[in-house]
C-alpha cells in the first residue's frame, strides 16, 4: 500500500562558507503524494530558518524515489528546485534529500532527514546542509 504524507519537522542548518551567519534553526512543513506508485512521489515543503542575523523562508518540490521496506519502514532519495526569500530578496537553487520514516502500527511516525541545499542569492552563492527530525501522518 502506498501513502500519501504529511510532516511537521524541526530543521537545523549549516553554511559553512558563511561564518557571520553559519547556523540556522526552524520549524518546517511538508506534504507528499506518489505520482508512480512505488516508483516516484512528490514533495512540497516550507520553513522558516531564523539564524544570528537574518531569517529565511525557503520552499521546495522534491521528485522523491521511495523504498518502501515493510508497513513500518520506508527510505527516500530525491531532488528539487528551491526558491528561498530573505531580507535581501529571493534565492534560488536546488536541494537533495535523502531519509527514513520509522512508523508505529497506525499511520504516525517518526520522520529524520539529511539534506544538501545550494541557494544563488544575487550577490552570494550559499551551500548548506540540513537535518531534520519530524513527526508524520500518513494519508
Amino acid at each position: 500500500q502506498h501513502y500519501s504524507a504529511a510532516a511537521i519537522k524541526f530543521i537545523s542548518m549549516t553554511l559553512p562558507a558563511h561564518p557571520e551567519n553559519p547556523y540556522w534553526f526552524g520549524p518546517g512543513v511538508l506534504a507528499e503524494f506518489p505520482v508512480l506508485h512505488g516508483l516516484l512521489e512528490v514533495e512540497f515543503a516550507g520553513a522558516l530558518l531564523v539564524g544570528e542575523h537574518g531569517w529565511e523562508v525557503p520552499v521546495d518540490i522534491i521528485l522523491k524515489v521511495p523504498y518502501h521496506i515493510s508497513h513500518y519502514w520506508d527510505l527516500f532519495a530525491g531532488v528539487g528546485p528551491m526558491v528561498a526569500w530573505n531580507a535581501k530578496g529571493a534565492g534560488y537553487g536546488g536541494i537533495a534529500t535523502a531519509g527514513v520514516y520509522a512508523w508505529n502500527q497506525g499511520n504516525v511516525g517518526l520522520l529524520v532527514e539529511l539534506d544538501y541545499t545550494f541557494l544563488s542569492h544575487a550577490t552570494e552563492e550559499a551551500h548548506g546542509v540540513e537535518a531534520a527530525v519530524g513527526v508524520a501522518y500518513r494519508f
